[in-house]
């Protein structure tokens, strides 16, 4: 019966077809593929280059994870994002618009994407390979007497040195190579209607990276211990070296694609006359104040990152308790990563393009902080009450902690799938906007610096929480009040951006009828 159905089905497609003819062809590919023949060269090396970069964000993302958390616990995350990562992306995307600046948006992507490249390389072969000879013991064991309960993790993460660099090192993959490097070269290459075609069909080759690495991943997870693989003493160091040398292998043909795309297309360089020879970080600073549109995105990006660390810390001490084995923890990781772009790749292919053409730019970026703030509600409602909610999770044959974790994972996997598919993108066509040395430099500030402050100061508020309640469990109540707060705020800038940008607009086109 089912092929029948299908066999009417695909008649029926057929008939309307050769009906419509080169008509309905041409809707279809305006819909789903809206690239001319022209752009096709090298739009396809843009889809590989961002596949592969998401690709080892989302495999890193799963390792770094698992390696700080299985060894300090989560709450050791706060202290790392609070007085070590923050400093570095700031000197991160300083350094970067002051090598961009100097050698252009192409030279800089390659030097910086060889260091990382480099770093994994010393990791994989060097310090994970000796992380026991390699532990930082006699600091570590003088801070232990000295610190309350809520700080425990620092000695630890300093004991572990190798993996909390690590920690920071990832964490930097996604903000200087992905948003600030090549977002920040594909904008000075790409006008506001090509960014419009361009942009969903390159986050849907984005957002499936994160298939394909979930499932190596898992393989890696699952497969046993192998005496005859030269590295590694147990299943899971296995796993993760093997997930390294793939991100290697990855890196190798972002270098090789990128080269190839950079030829092809004529950059546009930041000339000495556009912009100030020597720039500061108060300068920097001062690009917030003066620009209205780079401050308003700044707080969106601000308000974004600061709601995913505060729910994305609450859920990973859940899953901790769940899954306390690092192979179970990676397993669920690359689940999490498989799911993410599911529903990012589907939302890019089929909502993002139609809702950017169909919808006013306000719309769509009130999509996201209106998703964030249903989802987040009902994640504190089930961390918050475990035991008011526990006779309706029973219905469902789930424990109050599995229900906390598996609404935290439809949180995180719905926000971060919609940052991909129409978040960004959003906040991209905003920035292009503005003139090709404010790109550079604004670029820089909002991904770099705001994005980096907002998972900062998340991290600063769970720090200073847990030394005056003592446990991240006590620290649900105030984080929920404040995340209240930060999401108002977001709509609010929102707002006051889109007042900007109409405002701009109507006075070109008085400026136009007048002349």
């Amino acid at each position: 019966m089912f092929w029948k159905f299908a066999s009417i089905a695909c008649l029926v497609c057929v008939v309307s077809i050769s009906s419509y003819g080169r008509r309905a062809l041409k809707w279809l590919r305006l819909r789903f593929w809206p690239i001319q023949r022209e752009e096709v060269g090298i739009v396809l090396p843009l889809l590989g280059v961002l596949f592969l970069i998401a690709f080892n964000y989302y495999a890193l993302k799963s390792v770094k994870d698992t390696l700080v958390i299985t060894s300090a616990g989560a709450t050791a995350i706060p202290f790392i994002k609070t007085w070590a990562l923050l400093p570095i992306t700031c000197l991160s995307s300083y350094l970067f618009a002051l090598l961009s600046i100097r050698t252009g948006s192409r030279r800089a992507f390659l030097i910086i994407l060889s260091s990382f490249l480099g770093f994994y390389s010393l990791f994989t072969f060097i310090l994970y390979p000796y992380r026991k000879a390699l532990l930082f013991h006699g600091l570590a064991n003088w801070l232990e007497p000295l610190l309350p309960e809520g700080f425990q993790a620092i000695p630890i993460l300093i004991r572990h040195w190798t993996f909390t660099l690590f920690y920071l090192i990832s964490e930097l993959w996604s903000v200087i190579i992905l948003n600030v490097c090549f977002w920040g070269f594909l904008n000075e290459v790409v006008s506001v209607d090509q960014a419009k075609r361009l942009y969903p069909i390159l986050r849907t080759g984005l957002n499936t990276a994160g298939i394909l690495s979930g499932h190596i991943g898992l393989h890696f997870a699952r497969a046993p211990y192998n005496p005859c693989f030269p590295m590694g003493e147990t299943a899971w160091d296995q796993a993760l070296i093997k997930t390294l040398l793939v991100v290697l292998l990855a890196g190798l043909g972002i270098f090789a694609l990128f080269l190839y795309i950079s030829s092809k297309i004529e950059t546009v360089k930041c000339q000495a006359q556009e912009v100030t020879p020597k720039i500061s970080l108060w300068k920097e600073g001062h690009l917030l104040v003066t620009s209205r549109t780079i401050l308003c995105l700044s707080c969106i990006t601000f308000a974004f990152n600061f709601l995913l660390n505060t729910t994305e810390m609450l859920l990973s001490t859940q899953v901790y308790k769940l899954f306390s084995d690092p192979i179970n923890f990676s397993s669920y990781m690359h689940r999490l990563a498989i799911i993410t772009s599911v529903i990012a790749s589907l939302s890019s292919f089929f909502l993002s393009g139609n809702l950017l053409r169909n919808l006013s730019w306000f719309s769509t970026a009130l999509i996201t902080p209106c998703i964030s703030l249903i989802t987040s509600f009902f994640f504190f409602l089930f961390l918050f009450f475990p035991e008011q909610t526990a006779h309706s999770t029973a219905w469902f044959g789930l424990s109050p902690l599995e229900a906390t974790v598996l609404f935290g994972t439809a949180q995180n996997c719905l926000v971060r799938s919609f940052k991909s598919s129409l978040f960004d993108i959003n906040k991209d066509l905003a920035l292009i906007e503005l003139g090709k040395s404010m790109r550079v430099r604004g670029k820089a500030v909002i991904d770099g610096i705001a994005a980096r402050t907002g998972k900062a100061f998340a991290s600063v508020s769970i720090t200073f929480l847990l030394g005056l309640l003592g446990s991240i469990d006590a620290c649900t109540g105030p984080l929920g009040i404040l995340n209240c707060f930060v999401i108002g705020s977001w709509f609010s800038a929102t707002y006051v951006l889109d007042r900007h940008r109409l405002a701009k607009v109507k006075k070109k086109v008085s400026k136009l009828e007048n002349d």
